[in-house]
Parts: C-alpha cells; sequence; structure tokens
C-alpha cells in the first residue's frame, strides 16, 4: 500500500500534520466547510432488553471537547477530554466518575507530524510510558508493535504480532467526519485502554474481524441513512447475532 505506496504516506502525512501556519481555522484539520453536521448522541439498546447506554458529544465549534457515557443500568459514569494546542490535539483524559484511569500526551516533531503518544495510568504508576510513531515506506504507520494501513483516510487493518483486526467501510458520510482532527483522535483510541470505539473517519464501519490465530469474531453493521448520507439507524451483529440497535442523533 513504488507510487501507489508514495501517495498513502503523503496521505498519512497530511493525515497526521497540522498546518504551519498558526491563523489556519478549523476547516484546514478536517471536516468539510459546507458540511457542519456534528454527531451530538449515539445510543445503543442491547437486543432483546430494555437495557441502553449513551454516548454525548460537547464541543467548542468542531472541536470536540468531551464524550460521555452512561448506562440505563448503572450510575457509573464513564468520559473522555480533550486539549489542543493551535487545533492539533494534544491530550486526552478518560475518568470513572470524576477518577482519572488514564491520560494519553501526544508529542509532533518539528514538522508537526505525530511522532509519539505518552499513556499513564495514574492509579497503577506515576511514571508514563511511550510508544513511538513510525511512519513505512509502504504508507502504513507501526506503533509500538502494532502496523496500521489506512485508506480515504479510514484505518483499514491493524496487525499486532499476526493478530489482526480487518475493517470494511461503506461509501456513506462518517457520523463523525466533521470533528476536528477525527483521523488522530480514532489512532490514539485504538491505543487507550478506556478508550471509545470510533470507527471510521470518513466512512462508515461495515465490517470488523478480529482474526486471533486460533480463531475469529466478525462484527457486522447494517445502516439506514438520512437524505444526506449521515447514518440514523444501524444494526449490529456478533456472529450473525443480533446484539444492538444504535441510534445517532445530530446537532
Amino acid at each position: 500500500m513504488k507510487l501507489r505506496g508514495l501517495f498513502l504516506f503523503n496521505l498519512l502525512l497530511l493525515i497526521f500534520a497540522c498546518s504551519s501556519d498558526s491563523d489556519s481555522n478549523d476547516d484546514d484539520q478536517g471536516g468539510n466547510p459546507n458540511d457542519t453536521v456534528l454527531i451530538q448522541e449515539i445510543i445503543y439498546n442491547y437486543a432483546g432488553d430494555n437495557d441502553f447506554y449513551t454516548e454525548s458529544f460537547s464541543y467548542d465549534g468542531n472541536k470536540l471537547l468531551s464524550i460521555t457515557d452512561t448506562s440505563s443500568d448503572s450510575n457509573e459514569v464513564y468520559s473522555a477530554t480533550f486539549e489542543y494546542d493551535n487545533n492539533r490535539l494534544s491530550k486526552i483524559s478518560f475518568f470513572e466518575d470524576t477518577a482519572l484511569e488514564e491520560s494519553i500526551t501526544l508529542s509532533y516533531n518539528s514538522e508537526n507530524v505525530l511522532t509519539n503518544l505518552e499513556i499513564l495510568f495514574p492509579e497503577i504508576s506515576s511514571v508514563p510510558f511511550n510508544e513511538s510513531i513510525t511512519f513505512n515506506s509502504d504508507g502504513s504507520l507501526t506503533i509500538d508493535d502494532t502496523t496500521y494501513t489506512i485508506q480515504n483516510g479510514n484505518v483499514i487493518e491493524e496487525n499486532d504480532s499476526g493478530d489482526t483486526l480487518s475493517y470494511a467501510y461503506d461509501n456513506k458520510n462518517s457520523a463523525y467526519k466533521n470533528i476536528l482532527d477525527i483521523e488522530t483522535i480514532i489512532l490514539v483510541m485504538s491505543r487507550a485502554e478506556n478508550g471509545f470505539d470510533i470507527y471510521g473517519a470518513n466512512n462508515n464501519i461495515t465490517e470488523l474481524i478480529d482474526n486471533q490465530g486460533t480463531f475469529s469474531e466478525i462484527e457486522t453493521f447494517e445502516y439506514s441513512y438520512n437524505s444526506n448520507d449521515y447514518p440514523v439507524s444501524a444494526m449490529l451483529y456478533y456472529d450473525g447475532i443480533l446484539d444492538l440497535n444504535v441510534d445517532f442523533i445530530y446537532e
């Protein structure tokens, strides 16, 4: 993924590098300036019972400030908060109620390309560990032992020492596509122990195959869309069995 590899390498640089112009507006960092749709809530209803959980999103413009997860059968609240430096994601913190569970701080080089993730679990240790990011000549990128293959701004494969996650997408608008720096947010979420499942910077995930060598699990997603090609509902199946009905609510 040598012309095609060079193209994807340049694509990744565009995804993970920000403009050096401090006067750039938010639209330079992701999203369509003529398309301001932002996801406000995603409601996950468990098939076969009345339990559900809700993810709520708050913003400053198209800059994501927080995601909050509440459940119908629990008083616990899980959340993530987002910090920025010159419209570039700099830190995500994860909480259970008010207790900080995990934080990830991002570092960039002089060309504003993402180079390192500093991950801290404060209840375990005051010393963070670091994961370096390498851009490979074939257009993929590697964090620690995991290699990510990206196509059309979407992660299509994660390979961790032979265990792979493979993703397929539709050709419609992702519910997340207009969020500032969404590609970086998705990447960091994939490294977090307490991260939220966010898939697809530009399009919506239709299939996830988790191949762990000795066995595989398959998740499939079926969507209904509005007139602007954004998902309004979905059905999530695990190995062919309906598990969740999902509703998308926009600002």
